[in-house]
């Protein structure tokens, strides 16, 4: 395998509209990659909530700290596109095999940590008193998610290789079939999971876990049959030879980002907590909103994957008057989605609750709280387009500590410290939790934006003839 990619073909500054499609066209195969599985995501999460709410707050509980750590570890992860995408655009093939090996080693060490918490979940939440009944059912849950830690985080390295290579299409093929699969296997085998299990979401967690490991045996056929994908042998002895300076690059570019995907996916997991604890009727409500802003960071993320793959290449390349364009047109792309999504949520709350609760949404009690807590759910996503596409422009440039500071303020002193005296202290419920969460969203986006500003500037002034 060569390190040449398409992107190191052309050569100086490109007009702009060569940049806003090179942008729009990969984040359009980013962004299909995980469609399916997200339409997946909601097709199995409504099974679980029409079978038991109570069953579902527990599921939305589990699934909250599993991807609370996956994400964080995702984050980690999302190193390999800088120190993956710098050898490409430096050519050098050797460096490049030892980025995407030390992505694997690492995710598959991380894998089995983080196994072990998944397997303690349902201990973990009687001691933080949550109520007895949800901690009961959690229990199974851990048990059965545990089984997809592993198969989660080597998918991530596999999925930046791949888009690295110019298969990003490919890759949307295996999640598309993966994710169909598993909404499938779920659906044909529900009432023997009940039998077997005695749960539907313990059914469902295992018919995706066995997916999953279905696609990493796929992922592996292609990365031995593919020419794009395989590594050729005298490429796998530079590699290996460069593995260590490798694990070091990675782990020391992607542990910032892996700390700031922890503080901001732990501020929704605090919201949980709280509710669960304080407002367990709520539960249903809240873990509905909360699973529509997970899923409508499909989005974003997929503009902030492309924008770092193309942002690390150009400004290897010196490129930096395209490189600002690219960071420009991402931030436009995610504030009109940011925008229609709040549009969505403010006209249809009662409808999408819905899709999961079925005629349980229209009662009293819960078309309230939805037209309450939907509206906030749309603003958060609005905000979080704006904080995962600046932290993808500044781990483009390399600044991956950049926003540790700011992130550790907005999610954990304001963000984390808002909920708890919005609701459970001034008494405003579950509706301020999520005022709390917007407030110290924002601070954060806020805080980003300046940073991103000051960044691309300062680094174009001191490029140009009179920038010394």
């Amino acid at each position: 395998m060569t390190a040449s990619t398409p992107l190191e073909a052309q050569a100086g500054s490109r007009g702009i509209s060569a940049v806003v499609r090179d942008l729009c066209v990969l984040a359009m195969k980013t962004v299909a990659t995980q469609v399916v599985p997200v339409l997946s995501s909601l097709y199995v999460a409504s099974l679980v909530a029409k079978d038991s709410g109570l069953s579902f707050s527990s599921y939305s509980l589990v699934n909250s700290i599993n991807l609370t750590a996956f994400l964080a570890v995702s984050g980690f992860l999302q190193a390999l596109y800088f120190a993956a995408g710098q050898a490409l655009g430096r050519r050098n093939p050797g460096a490049y095999g030892a980025a995407i090996a030390s992505g694997a080693v690492l995710a598959l060490s991380l894998g089995v940590v983080l196994t072990v918490l998944s397997l303690v979940i349902g201990p973990i939440l009687g001691l933080l008193g949550l109520d007895s009944e949800v901690v009961a059912l959690a229990r199974p849950l851990g048990l059965a998610g545990a089984l997809d830690v592993i198969p989660s985080f080597l998918l991530v390295v596999y999925r930046v290789h791949a888009s690295l290579r110019e298969k990003a299409g490919f890759v949307s093929l295996v999640y598309a079939a993966g994710a169909v699969g598993s909404a499938i296997l779920s659906v044909f085998t529900l009432d023997l999971m009940k039998e077997l299990v005695g749960s539907v979401a313990v059914g469902v967690l295992i018919c995706v876990a066995a997916t999953h490991w279905l696609m990493v045996l796929v992922a592996a056929l292609s990365m031995r049959f593919m020419p794009e994908l395989r590594f050729e042998p005298g490429v796998l002895a530079e590699a290996k030879a460069k593995l260590r300076s490798a694990m070091g690059l990675v782990s020391s570019v992607g542990w910032p980002i892996g700390v700031v995907m922890l503080l901001e996916s732990l501020a929704p997991l605090v919201s949980s907590l709280v509710v669960g604890r304080y407002w367990v009727s709520v539960m249903p409500v809240h873990s509905i909103v909360l699973l529509w802003v997970s899923l409508c960071q499909v989005v974003p993320v997929g503009l902030g994957q492309a924008a770092v793959q193309r942002i690390a290449v150009l400004h290897s390349k010196g490129e930096l008057v395209n490189r600002n364009r690219v960071a420009m047109t991402s931030l436009v792309l995610g504030t009109v989605f940011g925008a229609a999504i709040v549009a969505v949520f403010l006209s249809l709350p009662v409808e999408l609750g819905a899709i999961f609760l079925g005629k349980a949404a229209f009662e009293p009690e819960a078309q309230e709280m939805l037209q309450h807590l939907m509206v906030q759910g749309g603003l958060l996503v609005a905000i979080q387009a704006f904080i995962i596409i600046g932290a993808a422009i500044l781990r483009g440039v390399g600044q991956t500590r950049a926003p540790l500071a700011q992130c550790f303020v907005g999610y954990c002193v304001i963000a984390s410290g808002s909920q708890i005296l919005f609701g459970p202290v001034l008494g405003l419920g579950a509706s301020g939790v999520w005022w709390g969460l917007v407030l110290g969203f924002g601070a954060t986006a806020l805080a980003l934006m300046w940073r991103c500003y000051t960044e691309l500037r300062s680094d174009l002034a001191a490029a140009s003839p009179t920038g010394n």
